[in-house]
């Protein structure tokens, strides 16, 4: 019995048709470019800072500025990179 439900389920395949599946493929994608946008406001903010703390010999304001551009780089390739992270997940789901 076990045998066969284990068989059943290893031949189960996604189907994209589900009621809403369009609106949350739409919903996810906005989220995506908000994410991808403000991680590149984000970007241009922590330069400024920078540049203002080292022009002002603030050393904490540069220090801030700095943190805050490393945070925005990892949170733009995470939101760019999401797709295929997914994807590879699924893909390690699929052979095991």
């Amino acid at each position: 019995m076990m045998r066969q439900i284990a068989a059943v389920l290893n031949n189960v395949t996604p189907n994209g048709t589900f009621p809403g599946g369009a609106l949350l493929q739409t919903f996810i994608a906005y989220a995506m470019y908000i994410a991808v946008t403000a991680a590149g406001i984000g970007l241009l903010t922590s330069i400024a800072m920078m540049a203002i703390g080292h022009h002002s010999s603030n050393g904490r304001l540069s220090d801030r500025g700095r943190t805050g551009l490393i945070t925005s780089i990892v949170v733009g390739v995470l939101a760019g990179a999401a797709i295929i992270l997914i994807n590879f997940a699924f893909g390690l789901g699929a052979k095991a």
